[in-house]
């Protein structure tokens, strides 16, 4: 088994080498049930993933109502996708910039 600092460095370079992933929130329309879609991201100066995301899509009404998600990103490549390396992260999106509660831009 690969040791938790290569596991962690594999990880961050997956992240670091794409521009999208699928993030899965929790459906409004169909309780209970996943709802995943594509999303463009860009990373912060700490590694983080800044997600773009429409005051009018499904998934941020659903974020507004339950924050926890899932974004998950596959490495870049030809072939089986199940060859290629992946990451799957949860956590609670905060909103940053303008659109943030407060009106200021909170660190992301």
């Amino acid at each position: 088994m690969t040791d938790p600092d290569q596991q962690a460095a594999a990880a961050r370079q997956v992240l670091a080498g794409s521009f999208h992933g699928l993030l899965s929130t929790h459906s409004l329309e169909l309780a209970g049930y996943p709802f995943g879609s594509v999303v463009p991201y860009v990373l912060d100066q700490e590694g983080r993933p800044l997600l773009l995301l429409s005051p009018l899509s499904q998934h941020t009404k659903n974020l507004e109502a339950d924050s926890r998600c899932g974004l998950t990103v596959v490495e870049e490549g030809e072939g089986d996708v199940q060859q290629r390396g992946r990451l799957s992260a949860v956590g609670k999106v905060t909103p940053c910039g303008a659109d943030a509660d407060d009106g200021q831009s909170p660190e992301c």
